[in-house]
């Protein structure tokens, strides 16, 4: 039958790119074209509140037109330059803005290799975050294209320095790295309704990636790695008031292997990465919305009905970790290529991925329901993903 309630968002995107190059002894120099379209619907229907709710807004797309240019030189000797340049133009906003991006090598030694580089980005399909889309209490961040009302183009920038040891075989690579992201849309309110607007925050990430890996012989690789990540969602630029990003594990090590042989591939690998910060809006909201001294919102029956049963818990923010429990995963992939030939002029490769073959249940959220409490959310356990390529 129909629900009292019901929403729906899709995605369509449709994409196409021309590239053609030139290249010589010292340089090689590429240039194109890439045409994006994108279109975002939703629908929301609320008949539970004491008004019915109806939303509909279907048919928002917008094109993006893409001319880029990209110039590599080595003619230096132990110098190695990589410069771009990406227009973007975006219809709906009629926004058109140039992007640059720069990347140096600087060979300290036939092993040792010195790098930076820089760039700015722009993002127009994003997310809606702090966000229940349906009343069920579920929480489904909301897609939506930029259109300064309830999404707004993102701009940033990544910086990066590191550097790279080459010898017998092994290869140990560390890089810094720093981004900011400008114009995150927040929406103001837990659920969606009328006269509530959308508004923009900003965002810094910041961290440092290592690997080490080590080719045992013709047909086998291993390797091992860390990454810290930090980031920081930024409320109010002026004083500087900033809150942990929710989907940042700071601690991250890994360990895998890969085996080849004719045109079979198959990897593993195993990832441990500490738990993700209690500390976010959701939280905050209830701190800010509970009675004095008290640290929570206590369970509250339904009007006329009996008290919750199950399904949650009366944790308070009090109660919270600083952060989850540490999760780890095992995944496996295996793939398989078909060369292209003077006879047949394309290429593919098939391949079947398993994300936690394990099938740990690994806790990554508490969210706040007015009549449970703070209610357990898990990562999702085993999961396939089938991958098809084809090249000509």
């Amino acid at each position: 039958g129909a629900p009292p309630f019901l929403s729906d968002n899709n995605i369509k995107d449709f994409n196409v790119v021309h590239q053609v190059s030139n290249q010589d002894d010292r340089s090689t120099l590429d240039f194109g074209l890439d045409y994006k379209w994108q279109e975002v619907s939703r629908f929301y229907q609320n008949e539970l509140e004491d008004s019915s709710l109806f939303m509909d807004q279907k048919n928002f797309g917008s094109s993006t037109i893409e001319p880029f240019v990209n110039y590599e030189y080595i003619g230096l000797n132990k110098w190695y330059f990589q410069v771009g340049f990406r227009g973007t133009y975006y219809s709906s906003l009629d926004d058109f803005s140039i992007a640059p991006r720069v990347l140096i090598n600087y060979d300290l030694s036939d092993h040792f290799i010195l790098k930076a580089s820089h760039g700015w980005y722009k993002q127009f399909l994003s997310q809606v975050k702090n966000f229940e889309y349906c009343s069920g209490g579920f929480d489904n961040e909301l897609w939506t294209l930029a259109d300064n009302e309830t999404g707004f183009i993102i701009r940033g920038m990544q910086s990066m320095t590191g550097a790279t040891i080459s010898a017998n075989r092994w290869i140990i690579d560390a890089e810094i790295f720093y981004k900011t992201a400008n114009n995150i849309t927040i929406y103001e309110n837990k659920r969606l309704e009328p006269g509530n607007t959308f508004y923009t925050m900003d965002q810094i990430t910041y961290g440092v990636d290592l690997l080490t890996k080590r080719q045992v012989n013709e047909m086998t690789d291993l390797w091992i790695g860390y990454s810290y990540h930090g980031s920081e969602i930024v409320i109010d630029t002026a004083r500087e008031i900033s809150y942990k990003s929710k989907f940042v594990q700071p601690h991250v090590f890994y360990i895998g292997g890969a085996w080849k042989k004719n045109r079979w591939k198959v990897s593993a690998s195993w990832r441990y990465a500490s738990g993700l910060s209690t500390e976010t809006l959701e939280t905050a909201y209830v701190e800010a919305t509970a009675e004095p001294n008290d640290g929570e919102m206590p369970p509250q029956p339904p009007q006329g009905g009996p008290p919750p049963q199950g399904g949650g818990s009366t944790t308070s923010v009090e109660d919270l970790p600083n952060r989850y429990p540490a999760v780890h995963s095992l995944d496996i992939s295996a793939s398989y290529k078909i060369p292209q030939t003077d006879e047949r002029k394309w290429s593919a490769s098939i391949g079947l991925s398993i994300i936690n073959t394990l099938d740990q249940t690994n806790l990554t959220d508490q969210v706040f329901r007015n009549r449970e409490g703070f209610v357990d959310r898990e990562a999702i356990g085993f999961a396939p993903n089938l991958m098809i390529i084809i090249e000509r």
